[in-house]
């Protein structure tokens, strides 16, 4: 599972053609099409985390829907913040 934090941000993907440390940066207009294109297309689930870290959260719930391709980003946790939830685009 290619899940990373990445100064504050978290990222879980895994997206044909899209390199891990590409979506994190959003450095180039192909990752961005590409990502667009993923989600246009995915299957939308929810990630329960809440008073729970939200990437093993994440990671759970992916392995529950049995994602092949996948893409979700969110704020990484903090001692001051925590999502209640973490929205996944999945294949």
């Amino acid at each position: 599972m290619n899940i990373k934090d990445y100064q504050g941000n978290s990222i879980a993907v895994s997206i044909d053609g899209v390199h891990p440390n590409d979506a994190m940066k959003l450095n180039s207009r192909a990752v961005i099409t590409a990502i667009d294109d993923f989600k246009k297309s995915a299957k939308v689930a929810y990630a329960n985390a809440k008073g729970k870290k939200t990437i093993p959260a994440v990671k759970k719930e992916l392995k529950m829907l049995g994602a092949t391709q996948y893409y979700a980003r969110w704020q990484s946790d903090s001692s001051s913040y925590t999502d209640d939830s973490v929205k996944i685009w999945f294949n």
